[in-house]
C-alpha cells in the first residue's frame, strides 16, 4: 500500500506540473533593458514597442539618410551621457532637397514675387513638415507616455521649428535641438546655450520673410521702390536696427513662432558667419550684387558644418540632464510575455487531476475489498 500511495502522489505531481510550468516560464522571461535602440528606423516604417523617449533626427540639405554627419554626431554625444533612459531612434523620411536649388533668382522671387512657384528646397521643407507632423500625431496615439526628442540640422532645423510652431507639444516634448536654423531670429522662443552669433543673427528664411513684407507693393508700389526698401532693410538687419516688434508679429502671423509652452525645451545653436542662420550681411552683399549666393555659401560652409564637439557641449549637457530627470513611472519598456493561454494547459491539467482522483478512488476501493477478503479467510481458518 505504501508503494501504491507513493505512485499515486508522483502521478498527481506529474499532472500538476504542466499547469504551473507555462506561467513560471513566462514570469522568468527577461524584458528589454534600457538604452538606445541599435539602428535608426525610417519614420515611414516605424513599428514596435514604445520607449520612454522617441529620438527623431532630421538631416540637412542634400544629406543622405539616416541622419547625415551633423545629427549623427549630436546623437552620439547625447547618447554617451544620457543615462539609462530607453530611446527609440527614428530618422525622418523626407527629400532633404539640396540647397544648391537656391540661387539669386529664387531669392528675388521669394522676396518680390509671392506668386512664384516653390523651388525644390521649399517643397522639400513642406514635405518634411508633413512627415514630421504625421509621425508626432501617430506616436502620440500609439505611445501616449512617450516623450519626444527632436534634432534638426540646417533644412532639418527648419522642419523641426515649423512643425513645433504648427503643433506645440508642451509636456510631451522632452527637448528639441536645432543647429544652423534658417528660421533663427533675435527674440525667437529658444534657449541658446551655445553658438557665437549675436543678437543680430537672422536666418536666411526669416530674412526672406521679413524682406518680402518690406517689399509690400502697398508701401512701395514700384520695383525700384521695393528694391530700395529691401536693400535698406537688409542693411538694417545687419546693423541690428530693424523693428523687432514688427518681425515678431510677422513670424507669428506666418505660423513660424515657437510657442511659450515649448520654448523652455527648444535649444538653438547658431555660429557667426553661418549663411543659413546668420544671413543678414551675406544677403545684403548678394542683393547689391557685391557677391553671389554661391560664393557666400562656399565661404560659410566650414562654419555651417561645425556644429559638433565643443560647439554644442552645453546643449548636449542640457539634453542629457532632461533625459536623466525622467521619472521612473514613465518607463514604457515592453512587458514580459503573458502567461500561456488557458487553453494550452487547462485540458491537460484537469484531465490529469481527474485521472489521479479516479485512480485513488479505485485503489482505495480495491484496498478495502482486499482487506475484507483477508479478514474473511482468517476467520474461516479460525472456525475450521
Amino acid at each position: 500500500m505504501v508503494t501504491l500511495r507513493r505512485m499515486l502522489v508522483l502521478l498527481l505531481l506529474a499532472t500538476v506540473i504542466p499547469v504551473a510550468g507555462p506561467a513560471a516560464r513566462a514570469a522568468a522571461a527577461p524584458t528589454p533593458g534600457p538604452g538606445w535602440s541599435a539602428t535608426p528606423v525610417s519614420s515611414s516604417a516605424l513599428h514596435g514597442e514604445c520607449a520612454e523617449v522617441l529620438f527623431v533626427g532630421v538631416r540637412g540639405s542634400g544629406e543622405s539618410p539616416p541622419y547625415g554627419s551633423t545629427i549623427a554626431a549630436l546623437r552620439d554625444a547625447i547618447a554617451a551621457g544620457a543615462g539609462g533612459a530607453s530611446v527609440r531612434q527614428v530618422y525622418l523620411d523626407y527629400p532633404a532637397g539640396a540647397i544648391d536649388a537656391v540661387d539669386r533668382r529664387s531669392l528675388e522671387d521669394a522676396i518680390f514675387d509671392p506668386t512664384a512657384a516653390q523651388n525644390a528646397y521649399f517643397a522639400s521643407v513642406g514635405a518634411g513638415v508633413t512627415a514630421l507632423s504625421n509621425l508626432i500625431a501617430s506616436q502620440a496615439q500609439a505611445c501616449p507616455s512617450q516623450r519626444l526628442l527632436l534634432a534638426g540640422f540646417s533644412q532639418g532645423a527648419e522642419v523641426v521649428v515649423r512643425t513645433l510652431a504648427l503643433h506645440p507639444q508642451g509636456p510631451h516634448l522632452l527637448a528639441a535641438v536645432v543647429l544652423g536654423d534658417p528660421l533663427h531670429y533675435p527674440g525667437q522662443n529658444t534657449l541658446e546655450l551655445d553658438g557665437t552669433a549675436g543678437n543680430r543673427a537672422f536666418g536666411l528664411v526669416t530674412a526672406l520673410n521679413y524682406l518680402r513684407g518690406v517689399a509690400d507693393p502697398l508701401d512701395n508700389p514700384t520695383r525700384a521702390d521695393q528694391v530700395h526698401a529691401v536693400v535698406q532693410a537688409a542693411v538694417d538687419m545687419y546693423q541690428g536696427t530693424i523693428d523687432t516688434t514688427r518681425l515678431t508679429a510677422m513670424m507669428a502671423a506666418d505660423k513660424l513662432a515657437i510657442s511659450g509652452m515649448d520654448a523652455p525645451h527648444v535649444y538653438s545653436v547658431c555660429d557667426e558667419g553661418d549663411l543659413v542662420c546668420d544671413a543678414a550681411q551675406p544677403l545684403a552683399r548678394v542683393l547689391t550684387t557685391a557677391s553671389t549666393i554661391t560664393a557666400e555659401r562656399d565661404r560659410a560652409r566650414p562654419i555651417h558644418l561645425g556644429y559638433h564637439g565643443a560647439a554644442v557641449a552645453h546643449t548636449v549637457s542640457a539634453v542629457d540632464a532632461a533625459l536623466a530627470a525622467l521619472p521612473p513611472s514613465t518607463t514604457t519598456t515592453a512587458p514580459p510575455p503573458p502567461p500561456a493561454p488557458v487553453e494550452e494547459w487547462l485540458p491537460v491539467g484537469v484531465a490529469g487531476l481527474a485521472l489521479a482522483v479516479v485512480l485513488l478512488v479505485v485503489a482505495l476501493h480495491l484496498g478495502r475489498r482486499w482487506r475484507r477478503r483477508v479478514r474473511a479467510v482468517a476467520a474461516h481458518r479460525r472456525d475450521g
